[in-house]
């Protein structure tokens, strides 16, 4: 009896063991998921989305469950470098390798994600993101109606989805970048010039030789070298794909 009792008490020990690493484990996991450390692959959230039955939760933990999950299926280090460092995205070898990587998983993505179009509008433009990161072609008419989306992160998502009625908004976000740039006597900081670097690589993949009066004004006014050589990137990019 007292055999059988130490043998329960170790059993029951053991359970509990196992189940504070499986907890330690799942608190680490959200910590790296908070703090934009997507380790794992996208298979693995593709299939913990699959499981969401409640496509608009209440509760604010249940939201980022959904929210954090569908940042880590389009926020890798692909996109990384075309949106955080535009100097080395305005190639098409780049864009390339993200469709090319994307299509393992692209049916899967279009099947699980597209059902958190229905929820609230936080987790809806994330799905979106993913949605257009993956190349969905219904994707660029949906960015345009997610309006607290980054410009910049949008411009580079427009670029994947190849879809040039994203041009007019890809236009007009430069042309408002030159004015508030100018309001504030600001034409050179960071910012400014980072976001006007991801417009022209944007154009880059979208554009086409109606869009070349618009570069070609941009390298008449720029003060900017960086952004001067960028344009004329953009320019020969075209003129090589679309010559006369």
């Amino acid at each position: 009896m007292k055999r059988t009792r130490a043998t329960i008490v170790l059993l029951l020990s053991l359970l509990i063991l196992a189940s504070n690493v499986l907890v330690s484990r799942q608190i680490f996991a959200e910590i790296s998921v908070a703090r934009g450390e997507c380790i794992e692959a996208p298979e693995v959230y593709l299939n913990k989305l699959s499981f969401v039955i409640n496509k608009n939760p209440r509760s604010k933990s249940d939201r980022y469950y959904i929210t954090s999950r569908l940042f880590c299926l389009y926020n890798d280090s692909r996109f990384t470098t075309a949106s955080k460092y535009p100097d080395s995205f305005a190639s098409t070898a780049a864009m390339d390798e993200i469709r090319s990587e994307n299509k393992k998983n692209r049916e899967a993505c279009f099947k699980v994600i597209s059902k958190f179009l229905q929820s609230s509008r936080e987790i809806r433009c994330e799905a979106i993101k993913v949605l257009a990161y993956f190349g969905d072609p219904r994707a660029a008419t949906l960015l345009m109606s997610c309006d607290d989306i980054n410009p910049a992160d949008k411009a580079t998502l427009l670029a994947i989805t190849g879809d040039r009625r994203a041009i007019p908004w890809i236009l007009r976000q430069y042309k408002e970048a030159e004015t508030l740039s100018g309001e504030t006597g600001t034409v050179d900081v960071a910012p400014t010039i980072h976001r006007k670097k991801v417009y022209l690589n944007a154009l880059f993949h979208l554009g086409t030789r109606a869009e070349l009066p618009f570069i070609d004004g941009v390298l008449r006014n720029e003060k900017s070298d960086a952004i001067r050589e960028r344009a004329r990137l953009v320019k020969n990019h075209i003129e090589e794909f679309y010559p006369h």
